[in-house]
């Protein structure tokens, strides 16, 4: 008997279901030279959302540049505080991971903050 989350495997089988239709069609065969050095990468996966919801934000999250180095110093900070002499023997991998799911509960409570700001100001 398992007691997992039941809607991970509905979630992985959706994703395997997006990345079979994704990659079992193709795109660029009608594509001329033109459109080729012309295509925006972001735009085409903007207009699949629908189509590949997962495989689309995935596209996101990996192609868009970040619009300020800021976040980027925040990272180097932080694995500095993650890597100390104390905790040399992590892996690369390790380290990775405790950066991104730091950036994750960063990213939570600050969406919270601003939830709650936004409920301040609706009071007033």
């Amino acid at each position: 008997m398992s007691f997992g989350n039941p809607g991970k495997k509905d979630k992985g089988a959706a994703l395997s279901s997006e990345l079979g239709r994704y990659s079992g069609t193709d795109y660029t065969s009608t594509m001329s030279a033109d459109d080729i050095d012309s295509f925006d990468i972001l735009a085409w996966w903007k207009g699949r959302e629908v189509e590949f919801p997962v495989l689309s934000t995935t596209a996101r999250d990996l192609l868009s540049s970040q619009a300020s180095t800021i976040a980027l110093e925040s990272a180097f900070s932080t694995c500095g505080r993650i890597i100390s002499l104390r905790r040399t023997r992590l892996s690369p991998e390790a380290v990775e991971m405790c950066i991104c799911l730091k950036d994750h509960l960063d990213a939570v409570n600050r969406i919270q903050y601003l939830m709650s700001l936004e409920d301040d100001i609706e009071l007033e």
